[in-house]
This record gives structure tokens, C-alpha cells and sequence, in this order.
């Protein structure tokens, strides 16, 4: 039997756990806008705790492999980018550099911690793309303007992304080397 977590009358959507298992992040629209939350599961009446307040889209939380960060899709000015805010509320969120003018999405942090893979519109066609937080460099992953390809996967070791793109128009799996 499922064990409902939120009860508020507004959408919640996008679950998150952290990688200690102790929390769930997750979008809702309690408030009046989409917003991110985090629920500590380790107290089951404890009230979620309001991540993020803006009057944007944010959602699909993805969290850092250390648990001290939350990456996800902001859309803001006519455009849908990354965004990277810490779990303690200390900072306010932090906009990915190097994000494009064209829609930047579906956020997949790296096993080590060190890289974010996401998807962008800003070749003209749908690619993965990485993000390097100690360089503060962005690789195309992949260029290929036939094929969109999307939600990144991340191996365990952090060699390979895995990701589906539609190709001779059925949707398929597909693995590269991250540094490839």
C-alpha cells in the first residue's frame, strides 16, 4: 500500500531522494507557484521545508552526491535554464554559467560531484551537454542535429551517460563515455 507523503490540495510532483535517504526533494505548487520543497523523512510530521521563493517554474530537483546541493530547471525571462541552490538555504540559487539563450533542462549530477550533464536547445537541436564545476567549462556530449536526445544517466563510476533519443522514429537507450 502507498504511503502518502504530501496532503496539500495543490499539485506536488518531481520526487528527489537524497543519497542518504534521509529526505526527498520535490516541486509543488502549495504557495501559489511551483517552488522547490524538501520533506525530512526521518521526522514523519515534520512540515517540508521551502527551498526555493520565486514567482518562476522551478522544478525536477536532482541532488548533489554529498547531499549538500540541489540542481533543477528554472524558467525565468522566456527561458528554461539550471539552476544550483544548497539544501541548508545559506545562498540564494545560482544560475549554471555558461547557460544558453535557448531552453537549458533535465539536470543529472555526476557520481563524483564534480559535473552536471543536461540537455539544450542551443545548437539548434536537442544535445546533452556537460557542465564542469572546476573548470566552469561546458563539452557537447553529443551534436547530432537528426536525433534529440534527453534525459542524461550518469554510470555509477561516472566513465558513461546514458540517454534516450527517438531514431528512425522509435525512442532508444543509448550509453557514451562522459569524456567522449
Amino acid at each position: 500500500t502507498p504511503l502518502r507523503l504530501t496532503s496539500d490540495p495543490a499539485d506536488d510532483r518531481d520526487p528527489a531522494w537524497s543519497p542518504d535517504g534521509t529526505r526527498i526533494a520535490y516541486a509543488s505548487r502549495r504557495d501559489g507557484n511551483w517552488d522547490l520543497y524538501v520533506l525530512n523523512m526521518t521526522d514523519p510530521g515534520a512540515e517540508p521545508f521551502r527551498l526555493t521563493f520565486g514567482l518562476e517554474f522551478e522544478a525536477a530537483p536532482v541532488w548533489s552526491p554529498d547531499g549538500a546541493f540541489v540542481a533543477y530547471e528554472r524558467y525565468l525571462g522566456e527561458n528554461l535554464d539550471i539552476y544550483v541552490v544548497p539544501v541548508d538555504g545559506s545562498q540564494p540559487p545560482q544560475r549554471l554559467p555558461d547557460m544558453s539563450d535557448a531552453p537549458d533542462f533535465s539536470p543529472a549530477w555526476s557520481p563524483e560531484g564534480r559535473e552536471i550533464a543536461y540537455v539544450s536547445w542551443r545548437s539548434g537541436s536537442q544535445d546533452i551537454y556537460v557542465f564542469n564545476l572546476d573548470t566552469q567549462q561546458t563539452t557537447a556530449l553529443t551534436t547530432t542535429p537528426n536525433r534529440h536526445e534527453d534525459y542524461p544517466a550518469w554510470s555509477p563510476d561516472g566513465d558513461s551517460l546514458a540517454y534516450s533519443a527517438v531514431d528512425g522514429g522509435i525512442e532508444k537507450v543509448f550509453v557514451k563515455a562522459a569524456n567522449n
